[in-house]
Order: C-alpha cells, then sequence, then structure tokens
C-alpha cells in the first residue's frame, strides 16, 4: 500500500522499483520458500502424512507427555526447512491442532511452539549479532 502510493505521489518511479535488484532477489527466493511449505501442507503431502502419524503413536498420552513430543519434533523438524519462515507456515499450525486434540490447553501450546525453540543459541541471529557486537571487539582488544 505504501509503495503504491509512493508510485502514484511520483515519489518513486517503476524504474526505481526495477533497479532494486537485491530486494526483487528476496522477493523471488522468500515466495518460493513460502510455496514449498505451503506444497508439503497440501493435501496428500508430507504435513498431513505426518500429522496422521504423530496422533496414532501418541493416542492416550497424558497432556503434558503430548506437549513435550510436539516440542521436540517441532525442534528436531526445523533441520529440515531452508528457512524458519518456512518451518514455521508448514509445522506450526498442524502441531498446534495435534495438541490441541490431546487436550493441550491452547494458549499454552501455542507458547511452547512459538517461542522459539528451534533455534540453537549458535545460529540465533540476534545472538550473532550481539556477539559480533559486543564480545568480539572485547577480545580484539584484549589481544
Amino acid at each position: 500500500m505504501a509503495t503504491a502510493l509512493l508510485l502514484v505521489t511520483g515519489v518513486l518511479t517503476t524504474k526505481d522499483m526495477l533497479g532494486e535488484t537485491g530486494a526483487w532477489n528476496v522477493v523471488i527466493w522468500f515466495s518460493i520458500l513460502i510455496f514449498m511449505a505451503n506444497q508439503l501442507s497440501a493435501k496428500g503431502g508430507v504435513i498431513p502424512w505426518m500429522q496422521t502419524a504423530i496422533k496414532s503413536v501418541i493416542g492416550g498420552m497424558s497432556p503434558v507427555l503430548v506437549m513435550a513430543i510436539l516440542v521436540l519434533v517441532y525442534f528436531y523438524s526445523h533441520y529440515l526447512f531452508a528457512s524458519g519462515t518456512a518451518h514455521v507456515v508448514a509445522m506450526y499450525a498442524p502441531l498446534l491442532l495435534i495438541a490441541k486434540s490431546a487436550g493441550v490447553p491452547v494458549m499454552f501450546a501455542a507458547i511452547m511452539l512459538g517461542d522459539d525453540w528451534c533455534h540453537l543459541p549458535i545460529y540465533h541471529p540476534l545472538l550473532l549479532r550481539a556477539c559480533y557486537g559486543f564480545i568480539c571487539p572485547r577480545l580484539r582488544q584484549a589481544d
């Protein structure tokens, strides 16, 4: 919406927009990742199959144990995806539905799955920035 307003008012031209090749590169690759994640969730895809398999295994277990299993599945499944966004798009809702059907309180399940458990600290972008910005310069000064 904001981009359209900038184009209509003449602040930006189409030539300016087409010149931003890095931005277009990100848009194209990001849309491909989201498309692929959506296809995994489509009827007959891997995610519905996995959802059925998990439901059959956790049938009759306590909600606490179900949530522990789902958090572990969510944690380790992020290694199968090219991006964190694709992982969330494909896995978050199916696992949340499994938790709900097993009797886990929905808010608890949403927080447990949504609390960025899928990243190990050494790979987390915020931690890397903090390390680079604060720790690494201090180490260089100590030398």
